[in-house]
């Protein structure tokens, strides 16, 4: 008997994936969202807002040190104030869980399978977002430091919601 197992193959939804270069409107699908480090199970998935449908948008830019600070911009009843996450796949994901666990996107085998897909198509996009029928069901951050802890900053402002992530992460 051979001692490796082989890992059944993952099938993936009929999903789209569109580069996130400088400002990006998205049209937002309904439900909890999440921050996570690709499932939507497990301690280190960061509950940022219940969305109803909604237009928002997605920025990637570079600041004067030139680190990584992505932007969302959503509508959202509450939001937690500040927290930071645990990233230990190389990539941050911004997910809707009720597409993602429908899909059958919880396991680490599917969020590496749905990770391989989303993989930036130039060296200059450094965000993907996942479109089902017109709607961003995901967004895939691939920072420049890869693992480690990224501040997630929440603000409030005009009715919307702004998080931003910080990919300077800490050296704890």
């Amino acid at each position: 008997m051979c001692p490796f197992r082989r890992r059944p193959a993952v099938r993936l939804p009929d999903w789209s994936y569109e580069p996130v270069i400088g400002p990006r409107s998205v049209r937002f699908a309904a439900g909890h969202w999440y921050v996570t480090d690709g499932g939507i199970s497990g301690e280190t998935a960061v509950l940022i807002g219940e969305c109803g449908e909604h237009e928002g948008e997605v920025s990637v830019e570079l600041d004067s040190a030139g680190l990584d600070i992505t932007t969302l911009r959503y509508r959202s009843e509450s939001a937690p104030a500040f927290h930071e996450i645990v990233i230990d796949s190389g990539a941050i994901v911004i997910a809707c869980e009720d597409r993602f666990k429908s899909a059958s996107l919880t396991s680490r085998a599917a969020c590496a399978a749905l990770l391989d897909k989303a993989a930036p198509p130039t060296a200059d996009c450094f965000a993907v977002s996942i479109v089902a029928q017109g709607l961003s069901v995901g967004i895939v951050i691939w920072p420049e430091f890869g693992d480690g802890v990224y501040l997630l900053n929440h603000q409030r402002n005009n009715g919307e919601h702004l998080l931003r992530i910080h990919a300077e992460h800490e050296d704890s």
